[in-house]
């Protein structure tokens, strides 16, 4: 309603789909086939734990299966399929296996800097990654509708990594006076940045040295996407 497309081809299944069953599977896809009638171009899950069907996320075998049925949607619909899934609490990281980051071709991280939303790319497969977006939540009704945020034309990651470049072997406190961020905010952030390989911290073990952060060039990565099951409704 918020967009004005309440024509679009979206269905919503309200109740997950067990993955790794193959009866499920094979209703969902009948279910696909009847709703949409011409070929999907994505099927979302939300989330990755609710359609494991109480199968561990830690378990190689386990998440190598849910990769493989993720496969077979993406090979006889055509649709790119896309996972909502959580990371550990303070940490940069996807949950469980790591099967699973290694599957996608792409993985999109969105965090929060006080009101404000990012959404940053940690991995890109046979593609440049794209720029990180400025996201903001929109009061609708009794509902929030995410959309983009235009009055921040430079999300916190990129000011950082702005300054850091203009200024090889800054220190934490010099990062976080230019750019006017919390400690704790700066330090989760930074870390990220450590982790997805744009930052490196050479100061680290060096003696009188606590940090020293340099620009380092991104490690190029990627992740898939995937789909929903039978009594499937058209949205309102």
């Amino acid at each position: 309603m918020h967009h004005n497309a309440e024509t679009l081809p979206i269905w919503f299944l309200a109740e997950p789909v067990a993955l790794l069953q193959p009866k499920e599977v094979d209703e969902l896809l009948a279910a696909i086939q009847v709703a949409c009638g011409t070929p999907p171009v994505l099927i979302v899950f939300d989330t990755l734990s609710r359609m494991a069907g109480g199968a561990d996320e830690n378990s190689q075998k386990d998440m190598s299966g849910l990769v493989t049925t993720v496969d077979r949607l993406r090979r006889e619909t055509g649709a790119a399929v896309l996972f909502v899934h959580h990371q550990p609490y303070d940490e940069h990281r996807m949950r469980g296996s790591s099967v699973l980051p290694g599957a996608m071709d792409a993985i999109y991280s969105l965090t929060k800097d006080g009101a404000a939303l990012v959404l940053t790319t940690t991995k890109q497969k046979d593609a440049e990654p794209a720029a990180p977006r400025a996201l903001k939540l929109t009061n609708v009704d009794a509902s929030l509708v995410i959309e983009p945020d235009r009055a921040r034309p430079l999300v916190l990651a990129e000011r950082i990594l702005a300054y850091i470049r203009d200024n090889p072997g800054c220190g934490f406190n010099a990062i976080r006076k230019a750019t006017g961020c919390n400690r704790t905010t700066l330090n989760k952030t930074l870390s990220r940045l450590v982790t997805e390989s744009q930052v490196r911290n050479e100061g680290n073990g060096k003696r009188g040295r606590r940090h020293a952060y340099v620009a380092a060039a991104p490690d190029p990565s990627a992740i898939r996407i995937v789909r929903s099951r039978p009594n499937l409704r058209r949205a309102e």
